[in-house]
C-alpha cells in the first residue's frame, strides 16, 4: 500500500538480517528521500498490514526512518551510469524534481534543476514545519543527490526568466515540469483579501521558511481539519499565539488530519472546535476582530463519500480573534 512503490516486505528482511545498507539501498529504488519522508509519511503501509488482524501494525515507518538515519552518517553511494551525453532539464525543485534528477543523474544523463524559490525542497521545505522536518535533514537529504552531479539555478522562475523553447534551444533534449501546487484555498467569505490580520495557510507556511517570520500575539483562528490547517496551528503557537483554536466543518472522525498530528495538537493546548463552520468575517476599520460562526449538522452522504455537514439554522455565534 505504499504510494512509492517501496517494496516493504523485502527491505524489512534485510533490517532483520542485519543488512542496513542493503535495506536502504532497496528502498531507494523507489524513494530517494527516505531520511526526509520517513519523517512526514503518512504510513498507509501500517494501514494495510495484515498484523492489523492479531494486535497491531508492523512499525514500518520507524524502521525506514532506522535505516535512514542508520545511512545518515555513512550514505549510500549509488553507482552511475556511463554518461549519455544528453542534457535534462528539470523545472521545480521540490520531491519530483529531485527524485527525476536523482534517477537520471544515475542512467547517466546531465540534469539541471531550475527553482525559482530561495532554496530546493519545495514542500519539503517551504510547507512542512521544523518541528515535523529539521531543514538540516532535509538540507542533507538534498546534498547527496546534488553531489551526484546535479547542477542546480534557483531563484529563476519559468514563464518569467525563461522559457521552454529557450532550453531546448540551447541544449536540452528534454525538459521534466515538477512545478509542484503550493496554491491556498479560500473561505469564500467577503472581505477575505482586504481585512488585515488574514493569512492563508500554504502561505503562511511557505512565509515562516522564507523571510517573513511573524510574531503573533493574541488570539489565532484556524480554518480547516487537514495537516496543513494542524501544522499552521502549531506553528502558529510556536510564533507566540496566546491562544489557538481550530475550527472543523465536521467530526473528528471525518477529519483528514493524521490522528497523531491531531492528538499533539491537543496535547499543546489546541481547542478544536467541530461541526463548526466560519459565516462571515467580522472587522472594525479593517482589522479583524471576530468570525461569526454556525453549528453544524452531519447528514448521510452519497455511497463512499463523507457525511455532509449542513448549517443548523439559528445557531450562529461570535468567536473574537486577532488572526485568521
Amino acid at each position: 500500500n505504499c504510494p512509492a512503490g517501496v517494496d516493504v516486505q523485502s527491505y524489512i528482511a534485510l533490517i532483520s538480517m542485519g543488512m542496513y545498507k542493503e535495506a536502504i539501498k532497496l528502498v531507494k529504488k523507489n524513494n530517494p528521500l527516505p531520511l526526509s519522508i520517513s519523517r512526514v509519511c503518512v504510513r498507509d503501509c501500517e494501514a494495510a498490514c495484515r498484523r492489523n488482524y492479531v494486535d497491531e501494525p508492523v512499525a514500518v515507518n520507524a524502521l525506514k526512518r532506522f535505516i535512514a538515519d542508520y545511512d545518515f552518517s555513512d550514505k549510500w553511494i549509488p553507482e552511475i551510469k556511463e554518461k549519455k551525453n544528453k542534457k535534462v532539464a528539470i523545472i521545480g525543485g521540490g520531491p519530483a524534481g529531485l527524485s527525476c534528477a536523482y534517477y537520471l543523474t544515475i542512467e547517466g544523463y546531465s540534469v539541471t534543476i531550475f527553482e525559482k524559490l530561495p532554496k530546493l525542497g519545495g514542500m519539503l521545505r517551504y510547507g512542512i514545519p521544523e518541528y515535523r522536518l529539521p531543514k538540516q535533514v532535509l538540507d542533507s537529504e538534498i546534498k547527496w543527490i546534488l553531489d551526484l552531479g546535479v547542477e542546480v539555478k534557483t531563484g529563476i522562475e519559468l514563464g518569467t526568466d525563461f522559457s521552454i523553447l529557450e532550453l531546448l534551444i540551447t541544449g536540452y533534449d528534454s525538459v521534466f515540469l515538477g512545478v509542484g501546487a503550493h496554491k491556498a484555498a479560500k473561505l469564500g467569505l467577503d472581505g477575505e483579501d482586504r481585512i488585515c490580520g488574514i493569512f492563508r495557510g500554504i502561505d503562511f507556511l511557505r512565509e515562516i521558511h522564507s523571510s517573513y517570520i511573524p510574531t503573533l500575539k493574541g488570539r489565532i483562528i484556524v480554518v480547516g481539519g487537514g495537516n496543513t490547517a494542524l501544522d499552521a496551528a502549531r506553528t502558529a503557537l510556536r510564533c507566540g499565539a496566546d491562544n489557538v483554536k481550530i475550527v472543523y466543518r465536521r467530526s473528528l472522525n471525518e477529519m483528514p488530519a493524521s490522528m497523531e498530528e491531531v492528538l499533539a495538537a491537543q496535547k499543546e493546548g489546541i481547542e478544536i472546535l467541530f461541526l463548526t463552520n466560519p459565516k462571515s468575517i467580522i472587522a472594525e476599520d479593517n482589522k479583524l476582530k471576530a468570525i461569526e460562526c454556525l453549528k453544524m449538522e452531519l447528514v448521510e452522504g452519497k455511497p463512499g463519500e463523507r457525511p455532509r455537514p449542513v448549517p443548523i439554522p439559528g445557531s450562529e455565534f461570535r468567536i473574537e480573534c486577532d488572526y485568521l
